[in-house]
């Protein structure tokens, strides 16, 4: 049950961090 949960929190974050790091190459290519 808490794997579960872990693997899917895991996830969220890489997500976050993906689609924060898009914004940040954007802002410096911009």
């Amino acid at each position: 049950m808490f794997k579960t949960i872990f693997v899917v929190c895991a996830a969220c974050v890489m997500l976050k961090l993906a689609l924060d790091w898009q914004i940040i190459l954007q802002v410096a290519e911009g």
